[in-house]
């Protein structure tokens, strides 16, 4: 095991958000005598079989396992992470924001308590900020959009797939194998999440799938007994919607903005909008995306000009300044 190295470990799947992701990993200052290997995982079967894959090829001690849409923002944010596990030897996995008490409900992605992020809104030309909490804090689990690591543990591939818990499957993994799961003490948020909407679509699949896995570590049948997260009726209205995203596409791409605008307010309701849908609403709302519909001569184009300029505009912000001037 290498102690002077760290891998930067994610699973890509658009190549936008990949670049920009490089764009703030490459303004990172890397600590005294360390490198830095990269590992971006195409095509992965699921979170789990893709951390996995990286990890096994890794021959670093710490490893960061982020997502593609986390902006890293404190340029110092590797060394503080290596700092912190070096004063807490027992600490095995470490991450931005976390939860220090057992979920007791179907709500797992709301157990959070603990921590710092900026973090994308249902309005897309605003962040907001998550700021639970300044101190270190010794919590129950982190959030997956950034987990870091100083010892190798597997990814449950064997008994678990898919896009979700993983962080909670993790974080138990490391407490079992007799490590502590922190949350370090943040007076600014060290990182952005452009994460966009929530998808639960396969949320309550995915949990019962993990809590037959983890069902001695909570009460796994009151959790269950409680209203599913998206009952079968939410997705019949959710294919309703995707079915006139398409619709919206072939209009906005042919700059018919009212109709667009009209089709939405017609079949309005936030429950069932995807990020997508909030960025065709802000492409026809607001006239600052006029000449870059009448430019684009296709829908992918169109979105593809829309997220450079938001990531333009993310690059331009100075949000340590907004926070401290409270907005």
């Amino acid at each position: 095991m290498n102690e002077t190295k760290i891998a930067i470990i994610m699973c890509v799947n658009n190549d936008l958000y990949f670049d920009e992701c490089m764009y703030y990993l490459n303004k990172l200052n890397i600590p005294e005598g360390f490198q830095v290997d990269l590992y971006d995982v195409r095509d992965a079967a699921s979170i789990y079989a893709g951390y996995n894959e990286a990890m096994e090829a890794s021959d670093t001690k710490y490893k960061l396992y982020i997502h593609q849409d986390m902006f890293l923002l404190d340029p110092d944010i590797l060394q503080k992470s290596i700092s912190f596990f070096e004063n807490h030897p027992k600490c095995g996995l470490l991450g931005l924001i976390g939860g220090d008490k057992k979920p007791d409900n179907r709500l797992f992605y709301l157990a959070w308590n603990k921590g710092k992020i900026i973090f994308s809104s249902n309005d897309v030309n605003h962040m907001k900020l998550n700021n639970f909490s300044s101190e270190d804090s010794k919590v129950f689990a982190v959030d997956g959009m950034f987990m870091m690591t100083q010892y190798d543990l597997p990814w449950r591939s064997d008994v678990l797939d898919g896009w979700d818990m993983y962080d909670f499957s993790q974080s138990l993994e490391f407490q079992k194998a007799g490590y502590e799961v922190w949350v370090p003490g943040q007076e600014m948020p060290w990182a952005l999440h452009d994460c966009g909407r929530l998808s639960v679509a396969n949320y309550d699949k995915r949990l019962e799938k993990f809590l037959s896995v983890y069902k001695a570590d909570f009460d796994t049948d009151a959790i269950l007994a409680q209203p599913l997260v998206y009952p079968e009726e939410n997705r019949k209205k959710q294919a309703m919607m995707m079915e006139l995203k398409e619709n919206l596409k072939t209009l906005l791409t042919n700059g018919l903005t009212k109709e667009v605008l009209g089709a939405l307010s017609s079949a309005f309701d936030i429950r069932f909008y995807d990020t997508e849908l909030l960025y065709i609403a802000e492409i026809a709302s607001n006239p600052v995306y006029k000449e870059l519909i009448e430019n684009s001569s296709s829908y992918e184009e169109l979105l593809t000009g829309f997220l450079r300029k938001r990531f333009d505009t993310i690059r331009a912000t100075d949000y340590y300044a907004l926070i401290k001037a409270g907005k």
